[in-house]
C-alpha cells in the first residue's frame, strides 16, 4: 500500500515537472520567437511551479498530520470562501479531464471558525476523488447547509460510489478500494 502511496506521490510531481521541463526546454532551444507566446510560455511555467509548491506542501501537511504535530490556525471565514479556494485548485485538473462542478451554498449560513488551507484540502481531495472516480459524464456537487449547530460540507458525484464491502476500510492508512 505504501508503494501505491509512493507511485502517486510520483505521478503527482511528475506532471507538473514534466510540462515545467518541456516549456523550457521549447524557450532554450528558440521555438518560440513571438513575445506573445514566450510570456504565455513563462506564464504556464510559473502555474506548474505554483501547482508543484502546492502539492509539495500538501505532503508535508500530510506528514505533519500523520506525525501529529500538524498545527491548525482557526480563523473566522465564510464557508463558501473555503470551497471557492478547493474548486480554484480543481481547475487544472478540469481542463484535462472536463466536469461539471456545481456549488450549492445555502444562503446567509453563520461565519465559522475554521483552519482554511487544512478545510479546503479536505474539501479538494474529496473532490479529487469524485473526479478521478467519477465516469466520463462527470457531475460532481459540493454543497453546503447548516444541520441545526453545524454547518455541513459535502461532494456528491454521480459515479458509482464505493462498494459496500470496502466502505468500512476507507479510512484505514493507504487503502484502495478494487476498482
Amino acid at each position: 500500500l505504501q508503494t501505491d502511496f509512493v507511485n502517486k506521490v510520483s505521478h503527482d510531481l511528475r506532471t507538473p515537472l514534466t510540462s515545467i521541463r518541456m516549456f523550457v526546454e521549447t524557450l532554450q532551444m528558440g521555438r518560440v520567437v513571438d513575445e506573445k507566446r514566450t510570456q504565455e510560455c513563462l506564464s504556464i511555467i510559473a502555474e506548474e511551479t505554483t501547482r508543484l509548491s502546492a502539492l509539495v506542501e500538501r505532503l508535508l501537511n500530510w506528514a505533519r498530520m500523520e506525525a501529529g504535530k500538524r498545527t491548525y490556525t482557526l480563523s473566522p471565514y465564510h464557508v463558501e470562501e473555503i470551497i471557492d479556494a478547493a474548486l480554484h485548485a480543481m481547475e487544472a485538473q478540469i481542463l484535462t479531464r472536463p466536469a461539471e462542478l456545481k456549488k450549492d451554498v445555502a444562503p446567509g449560513l453563520p461565519v465559522i471558525r475554521a483552519d482554511r488551507e487544512a478545510l479546503s484540502e479536505a474539501l479538494l481531495n474529496l473532490l479529487q476523488n469524485a473526479h478521478k472516480f467519477t465516469g466520463e459524464d462527470k457531475k460532481i456537487t459540493v454543497t453546503a447547509r447548516a444541520e441545526g449547530p453545524t454547518i455541513v460540507i459535502s461532494v456528491t458525484d454521480n459515479g458509482p460510489g464505493i462498494p459496500q464491502f470496502d466502505q468500512k476500510r476507507i479510512f484505514d492508512k493507504f487503502y484502495r478500494a478494487k476498482d
